[in-house]
C-alpha cells in the first residue's frame, strides 16, 4: 500500500497528490515560454512523472482517488490504466471536532468576512482573489492565512491594489477554527488542487465556498447551495461570484 508514487510494484495506491501530468500542464498554461521550459527541464518533475507512470500503469489492484477529476486526469494521461480498478472516495471531516466550535460561531451582523486558508499561494490562487476584491465595491474584510515562501511579493501586491485596510495576511497556525468561526465567505481559486481539505473544512463551519472547477473538492458543492464553483481565473467573474 502505498501513499505516494512509487517504482516498486504497488497493489494498493491512494492518489492524495493528484495527477502531477495534469498539473505541470495547468502550470504550463499559465507561465511564459522561459518559465515553462525551466518547468519541463527540471529533473524532480520528470522522475515525479515516471513514477506515476509506473504505479498506475502497473497491475494495481485497487487506486483510490479522492475525486472524480482524479480519476478522468488518469484515465486521460495514462490509458494503460484500469478503469475498473480506481475508486473514488472524498475526502470528508470528522464532525464531533466541528460541532462545538459550529454552534458557537459570531451571528451578529457584521462587515462581511472573506477567508482564504492554503499554503503555496500562486498555486492555491490568492493573486486571483487579490484582484478581485481590488474590485469589489462592497464593504468586506479579508484574511488571507497560511505558508507562503514568496511573503514580500504578495504583501506589495497589497499596496499596489490598495487593500491594505482591508486584507490581513496571516502566516499558518493550527487553530484555524477560529477563523472559519468570523467569517462569512470562503474563497479558494486553486489552480490545481485533488481535493482540497479546507474546502469541506469550510462547508462543515457554515460557510459559502466559492472554488474553481480545478479543485476537486468542488465536487462536493452544491451550486448556489452552498456555494459556486467557477471554471474561469478572469477577475470579473470572482467578483461577481463574492459579490
Amino acid at each position: 500500500f502505498g501513499f505516494d508514487r512509487h517504482f516498486v510494484p504497488l497493489t494498493h495506491y491512494r492518489a492524495g497528490n493528484g495527477c502531477h501530468r495534469e498539473y505541470m500542464e495547468k502550470r504550463s498554461q499559465r507561465y511564459g515560454l522561459l518559465r515553462r521550459g525551466l518547468l519541463w527541464l527540471n529533473p524532480l518533475h520528470w522522475v515525479t512523472l515516471l513514477s506515476e507512470k509506473k504505479t498506475l500503469e502497473c497491475p494495481l489492484t485497487t487506486i483510490i482517488c479522492n475525486s472524480n477529476m482524479v480519476k478522468k486526469e488518469f484515465l486521460r494521461w495514462y490509458p494503460k490504466a484500469n478503469p475498473s480498478h480506481i475508486q473514488v472516495i472524498h475526502n470528508g471531516v470528522e464532525w464531533l471536532e466541528y460541532e462545538e466550535a459550529f454552534q458557537q460561531r459570531n451571528s451578529q451582523p457584521h462587515i462581511p468576512h472573506i477567508l482564504f486558508v492554503g499554503n503555496e499561494w500562486e498555486r492555491k490562487g490568492v493573486r486571483v482573489l487579490l484582484k478581485a476584491l481590488s474590485n469589489s465595491t462592497i464593504p468586506f474584510r479579508c484574511t488571507i492565512i497560511g505558508k507562503e515562501k514568496d511573503w514580500k511579493s504578495f504583501d506589495v501586491l497589497l499596496d499596489e491594489l490598495h487593500l491594505r485596510d482591508k486584507v490581513e495576511l496571516r502566516p499558518f497556525h493550527e487553530k484555524v477554527l477560529p477563523w472559519y468561526q468570523q467569517a462569512d465567505i470562503f474563497v479558494l481559486p486553486s489552480l490545481y488542487d485533488p481535493f482540497a481539505n479546507v474546502t469541506v473544512e469550510a462547508l462543515a463551519m457554515g460557510l459559502w465556498v466559492i472554488t474553481s472547477s480545478t479543485n476537486g473538492g468542488s465536487e462536493v458543492i452544491q451550486e448556489g447551495k452552498t456555494g459556486a464553483v467557477l471554471s474561469s481565473f478572469d477577475t470579473e467573474p470572482w467578483t461577481k461570484a463574492i459579490e
